[in-house]
């Protein structure tokens, strides 16, 4: 299965080592939304995130994928962290604040739910959001994730296989049918 698409322009592809540079200085300072929407800690010396980014492109068990712009620049990032028994936590961050709200974050979670349950054979996807991040819960809800709990200011949610499966089962029959000539 591919790991880059396209929409709009837009490209989410797997991260590589060449992202390095721009990926921590779009990390390092996060602006304050995506810091306290992420509850990530706002890094001030993008060094310090240069070993995280070596370190997950090593770890085959780690899915980091960037979302660039029209115009190739790094915007956003998306992860998948293997987990046991076919589960992986997921997260998403779009840096750019120009960004948000345009429905680039629903679009990547898609596109991360395809390649986790397609490509990986994952059977659940889970994750924490921060109970106060209503676009990304609305993002989530849309994607057939529910809510299995609370921690803290936190709600857990996951999405299985069946469920991911059932949605695309009925968006493709209501698609209308297509033929060529």
């Amino acid at each position: 299965m591919e790991n880059r698409w396209i929409h709009n322009g837009y490209v989410l592809r797997a991260a590589v080592k060449e992202d390095m540079y721009d990926y921590c200085m779009k990390y390092a300072p996060l602006d304050a939304e995506a810091a306290h929407m992420t509850c990530n800690p706002v890094y001030s010396d993008p060094s310090m995130v240069m070993g995280f980014f070596d370190r997950v492109l090593k770890d085959e068990s780690y899915h980091l994928f960037v979302l660039l712009n029209p115009k190739g620049q790094l915007i956003g990032e998306t992860a998948l962290n293997e987990g046991e028994d076919n589960t992986a936590s997921f997260r998403i961050c779009i840096f750019d604040p120009d960004e948000r709200g345009k429905g680039l974050g629903s679009w990547a979670i898609g596109m991360m739910m395809q390649y986790a349950f397609d490509a990986l054979g994952m059977e659940e996807i889970n994750l924490e959001v921060l109970s106060e991040n209503e676009r990304a819960i609305a993002a989530y809800r849309h994607h057939d994730f529910i809510s299995t709990g609370r921690e803290d200011r936190m709600i857990l949610m996951e999405c299985r296989r069946r469920q991911y499966e059932k949605e695309k089962r009925e968006t493709e029959r209501s698609e209308p049918y297509r033929f060529s000539l």
